[in-house]
């Protein structure tokens, strides 16, 4: 059974569990069955989940959900732009520095410190130091 030949009942079933309703629950709205008895709503519901098709299709309605929830770069940036500004005008300056300081970062004006550390400690020289300052570190 290909898309096309899915009733739209079981388009809907396969919309309500891409919306997060449990397979009984979907099955109930979707083939409006309130008469049933429980049992055999959860058999025809458990059913059509497995269906090739129907699983297809819960799928790719998550996926578009997903994508659809995701701004993109632009409209991050974009919506920054607007808070930049509000903070601006209320005269923000911390709220303005953050977004400045975000939209910098996003654009990558911002080059990455490279910073390089070496150890000429040992372990045991480490624990030396900090028993010599009172401390007790926990050992693993």
């Amino acid at each position: 059974m290909n898309q096309e030949k899915m009733t739209e009942r079981q388009r809907e079933f396969a919309r309500l569990i891409a919306k997060g309703e449990k397979q009984g629950a979907a099955y109930r709205k979707a083939f409006n069955c309130m008469g049933q008895s429980e049992t055999a709503v959860r058999s025809n519901a458990s059913r059509l989940a497995k269906n090739d098709n129907i699983r297809r299709l819960i799928e790719e309605l998550r996926e578009q959900a997903d994508s659809e929830a995701v701004m993109s770069r632009h409209e991050r940036m974009v919506r920054l732009s607007r808070q930049a500004e509000e903070a601006a005008r209320e005269g923000d300056r911390s709220g303005l520095v953050r977004v400045i300081d975000t939209l910098n970062k996003m654009d990558g004006a911002y080059k990455p410190e490279r910073v390089r550390m070496e150890n000429t400690m040992s372990i045991a020289d480490i624990m030396d130091v900090l028993q010599a300052r009172g401390c007790r570190p926990e050992v693993h």
